[in-house]
């Protein structure tokens, strides 16, 4: 099953890769008419993420993956297991798909800016509805 758009993208500015994955809330087909999205399959957040992630990771090795959501996030400690295609999953992948480094995410009009400590070593920045710089790893990552 081949994704109907690009998942994802590489960027390389200065030096860095930078990985770029975009993603949307499954909850599309219960809000506009099936002619909108003839062709499209709409999955769950957290699962599509961590495959794209482990992808991305293994392929293109970038310096930064950064997450495009357009998604609101769920309270803190919430279960993804609870939560199978939420449509408001950002807070739910930035808490267990590990190797995000950032997340700019909007969707539920609430403003977040955010670390959330994930699976991964490193924190994952959360940036809901607002954007910020980011201080990532101790590197400061210039504007692109």
């Amino acid at each position: 099953n081949l994704p109907y758009f690009k998942p994802y993208t590489i960027i390389n500015r200065k030096g860095k890769k930078i990985a770029v994955l975009g993603m949307i809330t499954p909850h599309v087909p219960k809000w506009l008419p099936r002619s909108l999205y003839i062709g499209m399959r709409f999955e769950d957040m957290i699962t599509s993420a961590q495959g794209w992630v482990n992808h991305i990771r293994r392929v293109e090795k970038p310096d930064v993956l950064i997450g495009l959501f357009h998604t609101g996030s769920t309270r803190a400690g919430e279960s993804p297991q609870n939560y199978y295609m939420a449509e408001n999953a950002a807070r739910l992948i930035a808490e267990n798909v590990p190797g995000i480094d950032i997340i700019f995410s909007g969707h539920d009009h609430r403003r977040y800016n955010e670390f959330i400590t994930s699976l991964s070593p490193a924190p994952t920045i959360i940036l809901l509805f607002y954007l910020a710089v980011a201080v990532m790893h101790g590197l400061l990552l210039p504007p692109l």
